[in-house]
């Protein structure tokens, strides 16, 4: 048996969860988007200050979802700051 125990579910998502900066969290909802263009209003709060993004979409199939997700994907890889 190794010296280190294998880490459990709980210590996984822990270790994610202190990745993640929480200061400024965006609910980016296609319903409550109403006609504007979901992703310019992401893409506005990036911008503006916004450090994690929670995309629903309870509105839309699952092909539509997935394509928001990707576009969104696409334009917060765009914007990703590694810090030291």
């Amino acid at each position: 048996m190794g010296m280190f125990a294998t880490p459990t579910l709980f210590d996984i998502i822990l270790r994610v969860m202190k990745t993640i900066d929480w200061r400024l969290c965006l609910v980016a909802d296609s319903e409550a988007a109403g006609s504007r263009n979901l992703i310019y209003i992401i893409r506005e709060a990036v911008d503006a200050g916004v450090t994690l993004v929670q995309l629903r979409g309870k509105n839309l199939n699952i092909r539509a979802f997935l394509d928001l997700a990707v576009q969104t994907s696409e334009l917060l890889k765009s914007r990703i700051l590694t810090q030291f």
